[in-house]
């Protein structure tokens, strides 16, 4: 016989969609913990989501167990007296004890007996503890609990088997309930919500369906999308891919829902003049619609999917949300036409009016300061001077004050009416790339990429001499974010800077407007130690070795970073062949031998100074200019690095430096080779594990 199954169903007002994840997350770790608190076995495990509830089901739960804990004691073998303290400490008999098998070998283990309470009464003990053990990132009390909750909690069911577990709850006013309920939006009264008798809890999922709850959020998620493929198909449109991904717009608005149910809608043709992203951004982010594109043309039409929950739509609800739908496509179409009156310079004048930061001047001001720095990334700087110009104009605009993320692409679309070269208008929505970390970079323009580094140089110099960098996992400035995109950008388009400069001129000319007359002290250390860290970031990211990574990075990034990459990818792929492996073993013996003399700068013998062949090998070698390492590190220098260690090894091995009258001669020419592969970094993180 089956054992049966226990259910802990918490119904309440609705979990925001983007809390749900987090819910179930936090209660699936911690069901075992739990579990265990209570010597509950159980076979499996499910735990549920949706906007109203949250719900825990274990599988196999049996009817009457001892409770019980098993203690870990020493490692079979170890000494009498190490066990004689175990058991005294535990008044047990060595007897009493099971040797059990683990990761790490064999332990002893003894049970220790907690209680022998029926399982009911551990299971109400669990429910308890259910509200303690999972904290929400914002929460709200209410008068009828004695807990605060992410919404307040109107119902606990508690089911175990075929058998309702009927007690009031310390942390309410009330009693587990006897029955759940299905979705009010289904029901034959509007906003009614039926009560639902559950057979058992095996049947939860299945009992919930039947009254348009799909109460796994899996299951719902892949019959929202199957309907919206199937609703498309049928009316010759497809889904725009990125909205059918699961951390996009499919799973947010299907933890809106509880039985998704969906419906075509349309509104007017005329409003496919606004540039498309003002129609997605409505349909999207402000009344959560599938927009569809023409399965012919591949642009998108005038159709949408709503969805509706458990609601089967009728005429009249979806004539409601196409009257939704175009009420906000006419903002959007009023907001167009009134911006574009306006030449987009203009505008500038306006961001005077609007902060930048407490003591970095207006948005106007950070403008005059990208116009500024702009001939410092690019000698043709005419283009870049415009872009920077116009960069910051669309914030005034009605459009992105009422569409707050049309910043950028607003710049462009009224720069491209307006007859403004098509570059710079590009270069204004551009600036803001990449918007995350999987954000791709492939189509950006260069001039894009300059005005993004201008912006991130600019935000970044200003706050860390205000003192604003991060501390510990609070970054309020999303400067992390603004540093690896700067990064990021600089690698993307391979461009030779040097941050320190750049990074210095921006700081002048916050002092030219007369902003940051008392900087943070050793801001510019810090600054430049900050984006040395998310350099290393981007580097792992790329698969680069972290020892790698750390070896090419210059103090205070005193080279560009593309030679750093290129650095550390020259270290990656030599130090995987044997003779990097020749070479890295040569540099440790003289790095060790040094170490025990010690460094003091000894320079390189001349060659008729020395007794043996191999020691003068090494000194021709390290004297010719044509084993110098390249700036590009190529094949040749792996040639060049191979030959060197050898001659390196020859020497070490015939020689003998202890003692010897040319002992100073001899750690000159190791201290020489050192030298000599300084260009290769740090050389010291790939010989030991350095931190």
């Amino acid at each position: 016989m089956a054992l049966p199954s226990f259910l802990l169903e918490l119904y309440g007002e609705e979990i925001p969609a983007k809390m749900q994840v987090y819910a179930r997350e936090s209660l699936q770790a911690k069901v075992s913990g739990l579990c265990k608190e209570f010597a509950l076995d159980y076979v499996d495990c499910e735990v549920f989501v949706s906007p109203r509830r949250l719900s825990l089901v274990l599988h196999g739960v049996s009817d009457m167990q001892d409770a019980y804990e098993e203690v870990k004691g020493p490692r079979v073998g170890s000494s009498q007296e190490v066990l004689e303290k175990f058991c005294a400490k535990w008044n047990v008999q060595l007897q009493e004890c099971l040797q059990k098998e683990v990761g790490q070998g064999v332990f002893w283990y003894f049970r220790r007996s907690r209680s022998t309470l029926p399982t009911e009464e551990r299971l109400k003990g669990l429910c308890s503890l259910v509200f303690k053990t999972i904290s929400w990132p914002k929460e709200m009390a209410w008068p009828q609990a004695n807990i605060s909750w992410i919404r307040p909690i109107r119902h606990v069911l508690c089911l175990y088997g075929a058998k309702f577990l009927i007690f009031k709850m310390p942390e309410f006013d009330f009693e587990t309930s006897s029955c759940t309920w299905g979705n009010p939006f289904s029901s034959v009264g509007l906003l009614h919500e039926p009560e639902v008798m559950l057979p058992s809890a095996e049947q939860y999922k299945e009992v919930l369906k039947d009254h348009d709850v799909w109460a796994c959020p899996e299951e719902r998620m892949e019959k929202l999308l199957q309907d919206l493929q199937k609703i498309s198909k049928e009316n010759g449109y497809d889904c725009f891919e990125n909205d059918l991904n699961p951390e996009g717009l499919l799973g947010e608005v299907s933890g809106l829902v509880q039985g998704p149910v969906v419906a075509l809608g349309r509104f007017s043709e005329h409003f496919l003049e606004i540039p498309e992203e003002f129609l997605l951004n409505t349909l999207k982010k402000h009344q959560r619609c599938f927009p569809l594109k023409d399965r012919s043309t591949g642009r998108l039409s005038c159709a949408f999917v709503v969805v509706l929950d458990g609601m089967k739509p009728s005429d009249e609800v979806i004539r409601g949300h196409e009257r939704v739908v175009q009420a906000r496509l006419w903002d959007a179409l009023f907001f167009w036409n009134q911006d574009n009156q306006t030449p987009l310079g203009q505008y500038n004048e306006n961001l005077k009016k609007r902060g930048f930061f407490q003591g970095l001047g207006s948005m106007h001001d950070k403008v005059v300061r990208l116009q500024l720095l702009a001939p410092s990334l690019e000698r043709r700087q005419e283009a870049l001077v415009s872009a920077a110009c116009l960069s910051k104009a669309d914030l005034a605009t009605q459009a992105v004050a009422e569409f707050p993320d049309l910043q950028g692409v607003m710049g462009k679309h009224c720069a491209l009416k307006q007859g403004i070269d098509q570059s710079v208008a590009c270069a204004i929505q551009e600036q803001y790339w990449p918007c995350g970390k999987d954000s791709l970079l492939g189509t950006q323009s260069l001039l894009g990429g300059l005005l993004g580094i201008l912006d991130r140089i600019d935000t970044l110099v200003g706050f860390f001499a205000l003192g604003k960098s991060p501390t510990g996992s609070k970054d309020p400035m999303a400067l992390r974010r603004s540093a690896s995109g700067l990064v990021r950008l600089i690698l993307h388009h391979n461009l030779p800077l040097l941050l320190p400069n750049l990074f210095k001129e921006s700081f002048e000319n916050y002092r030219a407007q007369k902003f940051l007359e008392y900087p943070q002290e050793n801001f510019m250390d810090q600054l430049l130690e900050f984006c040395a860290q998310r350099l290393l970031f981007v580097l792992e990211e790329e698969g680069i070795p972290l020892n790698c990574a750390k070896a090419s990075v210059t103090k205070k990034l005193q080279d560009s970073l593309c030679l750093i990459r290129q650095r550390a990818l020259f270290l990656k792929d030599f130090l995987g062949t044997s003779p990097g492996k020749v070479f890295l073993l040569a540099c440790r013996r003289a790095y060790n031998l040094l170490n025990t003399y010690g460094a003091k700068g000894r320079p390189l013998p001349k060659p008729e100074v020395l007794e043996y062949t191999t020691e003068q090998s090494v000194c021709m070698a390290l004297a010719d200019e044509s084993w110098q390492l390249s700036e590009s590190f190529g094949e040749q220098d792996m040639r060049m690095l191979e030959h060197l260690s050898f001659l390196v090894h020859s020497f070490l091995d015939d020689v003998r430096i202890d003692g010897s009258p040319l002992q100073e001669e001899r750690l000159g020419l190791l201290e020489s080779f050192l030298k000599h592969i300084k260009p290769l970094g740090d050389i010291t993180y790939l010989m030991f594990d350095k931190e």
